[in-house]
């Protein structure tokens, strides 16, 4: 402990004692560097195969929220495969991937960084705010490109402050079965 404090918005009355739980960036790793001319078909497929994944797996949310949850609390999963199947998203990240010949993942964090300026221009709170559901959609295709699902296999014993830098709105979905206290997040 360095015994520093830190003050926070809460958005929920009340407080809670509980150990922390620090979940890692939600953004897996990827390697850098030009891929062979030779590698560039099979890192578009790759991508493209990483987009049909997470567009299958926003299916299925949209039906589970729907029904347990309801219509209206759907849409937010809705808005993201529209996101997924923007021609300009993945027009962009076919370019960098095709055209500069880099790997599926590091075009994938680029075209998102790209479309983080472009929303931050926007005067308009709402529409600029929602970067965070064009992240989130990064972040499911990423973790089909990696593999790495950084909450599937959260297993906590005891409640716990969830401690992030981010939280998406898929992620807390995943939240349904664990003992969670309280949510800490730097922003969103």
């Amino acid at each position: 402990p360095t015994g520093e404090m830190y003050r926070g918005l809460a958005v929920s009355p009340g407080i809670v004692v509980a150990r922390a739980y620090c979940l890692e960036s939600v953004s897996p790793s990827f390697e850098d560097g030009a891929l062979d001319p030779a590698d560039v078909q099979r890192e578009l497929q790759r991508f493209n195969q990483a987009c049909d994944r997470a567009a299958s797996e926003l299916t299925g949310l949209i039906e589970r929220v729907s029904h347990e949850i309801g219509e209206v609390e759907s849409r937010i999963f809705q808005s993201h495969l529209y996101m997924l199947r923007d021609r300009a998203f993945i027009s962009k990240v076919h370019s960098l991937i095709a055209e500069h010949r880099i790997p599926a993942g590091e075009s994938l964090v680029r075209a998102v960084e790209e479309y983080e300026e472009l929303f931050a221009s926007i005067k308009d709170e709402y529409l600029r705010e929602r970067i965070v559901d064009l992240r989130d959609v990064a972040q499911r295709i990423a973790g089909h490109l990696s593999e790495a699902r950084n909450l599937d296999h959260l297993d906590l014993g005891e409640p716990v402050v969830l401690v992030a830098r981010e939280m998406y709105p898929s992620q807390t979905l995943r939240f349904g079965g664990l003992k969670i206290a309280a949510i800490v997040t730097e922003r969103g």
